[in-house]
């Protein structure tokens, strides 16, 4: 009788410790990182030096899976739909999780509902790019032009929907420029139409920028936002050339599935924030300034997310532009 009463409370206790014993005992095999974007440029190579640097320190195996198409909303649908375990998570980026709730209603995930957020990562400005033998040296010399001609002029974007092309539209509207957008795949082959003179003008992020300009083959006009950067000392603010709507910034955060454990999500936090401070991560991630390097709290960047949203919204109601 004695031991089969002993028998019960070891069972009792094992039972009860069970769940603690798992939780505590994060992480115990690979974790996944999906990016929603193709491999190389910006997004994907902060997510893999941050990877690096999360796997040295939990002592498991982070893997970045690239699940790329509809400007992230693949692969954040695919996120969305993954074991709340905190074995899977994403890199929301400003076209999943900023524009696309602004320009499509009928995603197949909800970017608040759908996810609970870790931390931001970094956030980088697009700068206005016109071909280093173009005429213009200034934005308002750009803006002017445009309204002279009798055809709109054409500049190059990521595609519909994307920051390079919204942020142009919010130019447009802002100075009632006469611009019209020709699409590309991606950030690499519109500056190339720029400096080849398919187009006169883009907007992109400035990592991807910084060699062309370097090289004397694009000049950059402005820097989206309120203050220059590092990395373009020379160049100056949308605010100081009396634009300071033309606000526009890629950014990185990390985000679980809803319901993932909140023991999990802090964790997490903690690990990406103690990655992020580390000099050499920093170095690697903004080698010329390029980009600001945050971190914080999973309730900041909830908050940064939500004015994304609505700031897009906003885009995309004043340019009335439709998701194709």
């Amino acid at each position: 009788m004695q031991n089969a009463t002993l028998a019960l409370l070891v069972a009792a206790f094992i039972g009860c410790a069970a769940p603690a014993t798992a939780q505590d005992s994060y992480p115990s095999r690979p974790i996944q990182i999906i990016m929603p974007a193709p491999p190389g440029g910006y997004y994907d190579r902060v997510a893999r030096i941050l990877g690096t640097r999360l796997s040295q320190q939990m002592g498991v195996p982070v893997v970045i899976e690239n699940k790329e198409g509809a400007n992230g909303a693949i692969g954040a649908a695919l996120a969305s739909r993954a074991a709340p375990d905190g074995y899977t998570v994403v890199i929301g980026a400003i076209g999943p999780f900023g524009i696309a709730p602004a320009l499509d209603e009928k995603l197949q995930y909800d970017p608040v509902k759908d996810f609970a957020p870790i931390a931001l990562l970094t956030t980088m400005p697009t700068t206005l790019l016109v071909s280093a033998g173009s005429p213009y040296k200034s934005v308002r010399e750009f803006v002017d032009a445009t309204k002279a001609r009798s055809q709109p002029t054409l500049y190059a974007s990521f595609g519909l929907g994307t920051s390079s092309h919204l942020t142009m539209e919010r130019l447009r509207v802002a100075t009632q420029a006469r611009l019209s957008n020709v699409p590309y795949r991606g950030s690499p082959p519109a500056i190339l139409a720029v400096v080849s003179g398919e187009v006169e003008a883009t907007f992109s992020n400035v990592q991807d920028a910084l060699p062309h300009v370097r090289g004397g083959k694009i000049r950059a006009l402005a820097v989206a936002g309120n203050t220059r950067i590092a990395a373009l000392p020379d160049t100056p603010s949308f605010a100081e050339v009396g634009l300071p709507q033309i606000d526009s910034s890629n950014w990185l955060g990390l985000l679980a599935p809803a319901k993932t454990p909140p023991a999990i999500v802090q964790r997490l936090n903690t690990e990406v924030n103690k990655a992020l401070a580390d000099p050499e991560v920093r170095r690697q991630m903004a080698p010329a300034g390029e980009l600001l390097i945050l971190g914080g709290t999973p309730a900041a960047f909830q908050k940064h997310m939500a004015n994304e949203m609505a700031r897009w919204k906003e885009v995309v109601k004043a340019g009335n532009i439709k998701k194709e």
